[in-house]
C-alpha cells in the first residue's frame, strides 16, 4: 500500500500534474527537545543529535520502549511533538515514513483525496485531457486544504463523541472512588485513567492537599501528605462532578475519604 502510494506520487510529481500530496514535516526541535527532557527523565533518552533524527531513528526508539511501562505515554507525547501530517497539492515529502513522494492513493479506508487522485490519474494520464490543466491546479490547492480541514473536524468530533459517552457513563461512579493509572501529568493538573478507560482531571487548586508537578513532569507532588505520585502508578479518586458541557470529569486524590 505505501508502495503504491508513493510510486503514484512519485509519477504525478514528475510529471507535473495536479495531485493531492500527503505532506509530513520534520518535528520542530524545540518539541523534540521538550520531549526528550521528558524520555531522558524515565531512563529512555531519545537521541544525542535529535535535531538530525529522522523517522526510522524514532521509529526504532519506540520499538526500544515497547517492552517498558512508559511505551504509551511516550508514544502519545512523541506523537504531539510531531509535525501533523496535512494535504497539499506540492509534493513536500513525509517525514514520519521516510519518503520523498507520498499521497494517499490507495488504503483500507477510502478518502476523498484518494478519489482526487484516481481522477486526475484517469483525466491526465490515461485520457491525456490537459483542457483544464491550469484550473485543476489552481482547485487541487483548494481542495487539499478543504481535506486537511475536514480531517481535523473529523477527529475533533470522534474525540469529543468519545469525552461525552465517558461523561454519560461515568455518572454511575460520582460521588464514587475508583482506582486509576495516572496517565499525564501537566503543570496545573493531571489524568487518571480507570480501568475501563475513562480519564479523570485532578485540578491541582481544588484538591485538599498542596499538589504541584515540576518538569519534565513525571510525578505529582504532595506537600501536605508527603507524597509523590508517579506516571502510571495506581491511585484511588474520588469523583467530584461530571461537566457535561466541557466534556470533562473532575475528580479528586480519596486517601483522605478512606479507602476504595
Amino acid at each position: 500500500m505505501i508502495a503504491a502510494n508513493s510510486e503514484v506520487a512519485k509519477i504525478m510529481s514528475l510529471t507535473q500534474l495536479p495531485c493531492i500530496y500527503r505532506v509530513h514535516e520534520a518535528p520542530d526541535y524545540d518539541r523534540l527537545e521538550s520531549f526528550n527532557a521528558l524520555s531522558t527523565a524515565l531512563y529512555l533518552p531519545l537521541g544525542k543529535d535529535i535535531a538530525h533524527m529522522n523517522g526510522k531513528q524514532i521509529q526504532q526508539f519506540l520499538d526500544n520502549a515497547k517492552e517498558t511501562p512508559y511505551y504509551e505515554l511516550l508514544n502519545a507525547r512523541l506523537l504531539r511533538a510531531m509535525s501533523k501530517a496535512r494535504y497539499e497539492n506540492q509534493c513536500d515529502g513525509h517525514f514520519g515514513l521516510g519518503l520523498k513522494y507520498y499521497c494517499h492513493f490507495t488504503s483500507p479506508i477510502r478518502r476523498y483525496p484518494d478519489l482526487l487522485v484516481h481522477r486526475y490519474l484517469k483525466k491526465y494520464l490515461i485520457h491525456g485531457n490537459y483542457d483544464d490543466y491550469d484550473q485543476d491546479m489552481a482547485d487541487s490547492q483548494v481542495l487539499a486544504k478543504q481535506c486537511s480541514d475536514t480531517e481535523i473536524q473529523a477527529t475533533n468530533i470522534e474525540r469529543d463523541i468519545v469525552a461525552m459517552k465517558c461523561c454519560e457513563y461515568m455518572q454511575e461512579y460520582l460521588h464514587h472512588k475508583v482506582l486509576c493509572t495516572i496517565t499525564s501529568i501537566l503543570p496545573s493538573s493531571f489524568y487518571a485513567t480507570t480501568d475501563f478507560g475513562c480519564d479523570i482531571c485532578v485540578p491541582y487548586s481544588t484538591s485538599y492537599a498542596d499538589l504541584y508537578a515540576n518538569e519534565p513532569f513525571i510525578e505529582v507532588i504532595d506537600d501536605t501528605y508527603n507524597k509523590r505520585y508517579a506516571l502510571y502508578s495506581k491511585i484511588v479518586l474520588y469523583v467530584e462532578s461530571i461537566d457535561m458541557k466541557s466534556r470533562k470529569v473532575y475528580g479528586e486524590i480519596a486517601d483522605k475519604r478512606g479507602e476504595l
